[in-house]
């Protein structure tokens, strides 16, 4: 026995939560959901003008809250940032990848990110780090007095690491034939951290 969505008349299966289409909740929709019989193009109608009036409003709520999500179940945000056309595309490449745990996309001067609230924190300070710092300033402070970390990444997350980190004042460093970036920074590191391991990269303690 399937389920049909109120909103789309989409057939799903008996046990679903959400229409496989639309994403309409069927606990939030009026009365129960209509039954399909497998086979069959019929099915039965709410039996009042008030159900598809509440079904409606039901739409509303979950469809716009499903739309917020990126068409993705609880516990997902969306974010829209306005970037200079070399610092979005700095972002994008990063993030780009099949297996980064973050969603991008971008049109004109916009780039959009969707993932876990801690995801969408992270990516929201790193771009705050690569949009305010002040280009060149780092030449005015010595490298020591910076605290210098390494990570381990693959070496082509290496590169568009690299490449987004120089809109900030972080030194950087790529010894040859590793999967290593050593960077020095005064108080960035919890970002970059966090960023690296959205990457599937991690903190390295050793050489």
């Amino acid at each position: 026995m399937a389920i049909a969505c109120h909103h789309c008349r989409h057939s799903n299966p008996s046990k679903a939560k959400f229409c496989g289409r639309c994403g309409q909740s069927f606990s939030l929709q009026a009365g129960p959901p209509s039954k399909v019989e497998s086979g069959s193009r019929t099915c039965r109608r709410p039996r009042s003008g008030c159900g598809w009036l509440s079904a409606f409003l039901c739409i509303l709520a979950v469809g716009g809250l499903w739309v917020s999500r990126g068409g993705r179940p609880s516990g997902q945000l969306m974010r829209t940032y306005e970037l200079n056309p070399a610092r979005r595309e700095a972002m994008y490449e990063l993030l780009r990848p099949d297996d980064v745990k973050v969603v991008v996309d971008r049109q004109g001067a916009l780039i959009t990110i969707r993932g876990t609230a801690e995801e969408v924190q992270t990516v929201e300070r790193f771009i705050d780090l690569i949009t305010h710092s002040h280009i060149g300033n780092h030449l005015q402070w010595p490298v020591h007095s910076g605290v210098q970390r390494r990570y381990k990444l693959t070496k082509s997350k290496l590169r568009t690491l690299a490449d987004a980190l120089s809109f900030s004042d972080v030194y950087m460093d790529m010894p040859s034939r590793t999967e290593l970036i050593i960077i020095t920074a005064e108080s960035d590191h919890e970002i970059i951290e966090a960023m690296v391991r959205i990457l599937g990269g991690q903190r390295s303690h050793y050489d």
